[in-house]
């Protein structure tokens, strides 16, 4: 505990003299180091044993919010959470990332190197910051005039479930949505942040390439040097725990696949977006999958926000910020332009 007061005290006195190498406020320049420092020496249990369940996060949210919980068992035992109503015509099949402790970071040392998570994260659940952004972007979205409702993947952890686990489960869950509850493909928007990004691009290259151990899909249209936040030492917990020993493809690492591997994927999903944080340490790797996508896909729009980092976007719901921040009305505007 000692050094994270450190860190904070130390952060608190140079954070005025961060010009353009910080956070985008002094507050979260002072979080972001202090989050940066816990994920650097906390363990694995650690990690799991002070973040609630996704089930128990999206059960709060619905108490708090006042609506009835809907969730669907899929075939493995993992659930789908809706949000909205589950008959709009159109529907957000949503996969979760990371957002830990319920606090931000911004640049150190320790980030300096070149670092790329194998796979993404897929440890942690649904942070409440996670729940209450997906509500409020459903909210937003039908308030402006579109139905849609959103369904909310709560996939098995790692390393209680490591690669392949995560997307059979995405896939199960975008059957179920076709099969049971009566989707066109037309109408799914399928998105995700952080490894639920990758989770994204995993199930899109799923249904190119059906993967041997995942369920088989239907194909789907959809629209799919700053160091400010994550640090070496978690990203490699985090991959090795989701890897375990399987080794790195184009499913679980999609920066490795060559440009032939996302041929075709015009006829699978209509127009993509991929958002990254300038300030993020993930910039060079989601810029870098950005451009492999563009080869492939005409309509592959790539924005990246100067100084913000990993998910700020819910990281500003978590910190209580009233504002939406810029990402997310980007994203908003995005979606809704194409509903």
């Amino acid at each position: 505990m000692e050094y994270v007061v450190l860190t904070a005290v130390g952060r608190m006195i140079t954070s005025p003299l961060r010009g353009d190498t910080g956070a985008t406020t002094y507050f979260k320049d002072v979080a972001y180091a202090v989050l940066r420092t816990q994920l650097a020496h906390m363990s694995l249990a650690q990690e799991q044993y002070m973040n609630p369940s996704t089930d128990e996060n999206y059960l709060e949210l619905a108490k708090n919010k006042g609506f009835q919980p809907d969730s669907v068992v899929l075939s493995d035992g993992s659930k789908g959470h809706w949000l909205g109503n589950k008959g709009a015509e159109k529907v957000i099949v949503y996969f979760h990332g990371m957002c830990i402790l319920e606090q931000d970071t911004t640049r150190d040392a320790e980030a300096d190197g070149d670092v790329r998570t194998k796979g993404g994260g897929y440890v942690l659940p649904a942070s409440p910051g996670h729940v209450t952004w997906a509500y409020e972007l459903n909210q937003s979205l039908n308030k402006a005039g579109h139905s849609t409702s959103l369904v909310f993947l709560a996939y098995t952890t790692a390393p209680g479930g490591q690669y392949p686990t995560q997307t059979t489960q995405a896939t199960e869950l975008l059957r179920h949505v076709i099969e049971k509850e009566g989707k066109k493909p037309s109408d799914i928007i399928i998105g995700g942040d952080s490894a639920g990004g990758n989770l994204t691009l995993a199930l899109m290259s799923h249904l190119l390439h059906p993967h041997f151990q995942a369920s088989q899909a239907r194909a789907v249209r959809t629209p799919a040097r700053s160091r400010v936040d994550l640090p070496v030492a978690a990203a490699q917990r985090w991959s090795e725990a989701f890897l375990g020993g399987a080794r790195l493809d184009e499913y679980n690492q999609p920066t490795i696949a060559d440009d032939d591997w996302f041929k075709g994927l015009e006829n699978v999903v209509s127009e993509i977006l991929v958002w990254g944080g300038g300030g993020e340490v993930l910039i060079d790797s989601i810029v870098e999958i950005a451009k492999k996508l563009q080869k492939a896909h005409p309509k592959t729009e790539l924005i990246v926000q100067p100084k913000v980092g990993h998910e700020e976007f819910i990281i500003d719901t978590l910190l209580g910020y009233k504002e939406k921040a810029e990402g997310t009305v980007l994203m908003e505007n995005w979606i809704g332009a194409r509903l």
